[in-house]
């Protein structure tokens, strides 16, 4: 039996193909969102909208090329930092 079922979607993308993308697969039972490289998105506020939209936690975010090193679990004081602009993807 599935525990969870994360959705990787990637921080480049605009909000509304990030929308698409995410309604086509709601079906499946979605738990939570992977956001992926948020080191080359022009900006962070699709975090808050499509968290919000679809009603899931962020459960880990990639910061950059280095893996495992870049993957990191998704912390709501830090994601909040980040879109706010208030703390370095490093």
């Amino acid at each position: 039996m599935v525990d969870d079922v994360h959705l990787v979607l990637s921080a480049t993308t605009g909000y509304r193909h990030l929308r698409t993308t995410a309604e086509q697969f709601k079906s499946v039972g979605l738990t939570s969102v992977i956001l992926t490289k948020l080191d080359e998105a022009p900006g962070l506020g699709a975090i808050l909208n499509i968290t919000s939209k679809l009603g899931l936690p962020l459960s880990y975010l990639t910061t950059g090329q280095n893996v495992p090193k870049d993957i990191e679990p998704a912390q709501p004081t830090r994601a909040t930092r980040l879109i706010l602009g208030q703390e370095d993807l490093s």
